[in-house]
């Protein structure tokens, strides 16, 4: 059979693909064009923990919550931080900023320990210290964090982006201590933790880069929309083919790509928040070498504006099921001929594909907001503790 090697690995053809793809919507050739059929009504796992997780009881009003970051970096862990920051202020949530970039060397330990005594705070939440932020001139330890905690007593959530490597796992276990649980958006890459104390401390959601005042709804446009790095050899194979099947069939592809372990452009920044409202579908490419397949951020943003998710998939791994429900919240694929045929569906089918993404919207503000997520997170952490 005819293969594709790229640097990342060895991709079976479509074929092959496609003999393992269980996709209910292939095995039958055929779309629902109302969708009333293919809605289960079920809730993913995700949203039925909350549910049951009794978060109504937590105190939004009893939350101090003190964000650490370096400020002076706009970069991919810089933008979620602020995007919580600025939410939980919207609720009324007492918070307060410690921005690292303001102390240069671990003389002014001291200086940091006294400014976050006095706020106090009931949740520390910063960024995972790991590859994507090494810019930092000032990196965080442990002992500096467990001080706060001990005269505190509060609650220590630290945020996570890459740790599908091993190198990214080593930052994480020399968090373990310190962290009361880890925010995540892969339960892919927790489920390969090996260490079951750790894996319980992950607390996994859905949060966005995008701001809620960057989220513009607007008129969608013919287009597909791909956004991140693309250095990885197997994501220019699937680009490759996605700008030849959207030509075809009379759309177009955007790309949008970030450094994002440099700061941002503001104008790059403007080109992608016009660019991701006004496109109709935004593909997700997971695949990282042969063996791995993880959930990207940036698809979060895609639903945040409500265009349609397109997501890889890779064998029995499906990324977003544990936050939402397939063809109810989005459409995935696992080869070129099952993007094809959903190019050609959503052709055909517009305002289904519109609605969609309209409901994947509407679904994530609901069960995922900024203010279940504090109770969900208070709830967690109280039970860790």
């Amino acid at each position: 059979m005819e293969k594709f090697a790229g640097k990342s690995g060895v991709y079976p053809s479509n074929r092959e693909l496609l003999s393992f793809s269980q996709h209910k919507i292939f095995c039958e050739n055929k779309l629902d064009n109302t969708f009333n059929n293919i809605t289960s009504g079920e809730l993913p796992e995700l949203a039925r923990n909350i549910l049951e997780s009794g978060f109504e009881s937590a105190n939004l009003n009893e939350m101090r919550i003190l964000f650490i970051y370096d400020n002076s970096i706009a970069n991919a862990t810089s933008e979620p931080l602020e995007n919580l920051r600025t939410s939980s202020q919207f609720l009324g949530v007492s918070t307060c900023l410690l921005d690292i970039s303001e102390y240069s060397n671990e003389k002014n330990d001291l200086k940091m320990l006294n400014y976050a005594l006095d706020f106090s705070p009931t949740i520390i939440i910063f960024a995972l210290h790991g590859n994507l932020n090494q810019d930092s001139k000032y990196l965080l330890s442990v002992d500096f964090i467990l001080k706060i905690k001990k005269n505190t007593g509060s609650t220590v959530a630290i945020v996570c982006f890459d740790i599908w490597r091993d190198s990214d796992l080593s930052f994480v276990q020399y968090w373990k201590n310190a962290a009361t649980l880890f925010l995540h958006i892969d339960p892919i890459a927790v489920k390969r933790i090996e260490d079951v104390d750790l894996e319980k401390k992950f607390l996994l959601w859905p949060f966005p880069a995008l701001q809620a005042s960057e989220r513009p709804i607007i008129a969608k446009q013919n287009n597909l929309i791909f956004s991140g790095s693309i250095k990885e050899q197997d994501r220019r194979f699937w680009l490759r083919n996605l700008s030849r099947i959207a030509k075809n069939r009379n759309m177009k592809l955007v790309l949008i790509i970030f450094n994002y372990h440099k700061p941002k452009s503001r104008s790059n920044w403007s080109s992608y928040i016009d660019n991701l409202s006004k496109s109709l579908v935004g593909v997700s490419l997971t695949q990282k070498s042969n063996s791995h397949a993880l959930v990207t951020g940036r698809i979060f943003d895609v639903i945040s504006v409500g265009s349609l998710v397109l997501q890889q998939e890779m064998g029995n791994k499906k990324p977003l099921s544990y936050f939402y429900n397939e063809y109810e919240h989005y459409l995935s694929f696992r080869c070129l001929c099952e993007i094809e045929q959903i190019i050609d569906w959503i052709s055909l089918n517009v305002n289904s594909a519109k609605h969609i993404g309209a409901a994947s919207r509407k679904f994530n503000n609901f069960h995922y907001s900024p203010e279940r997520l504090w109770k969900y997170l208070y709830i967690k952490s109280k039970q860790l503790e």
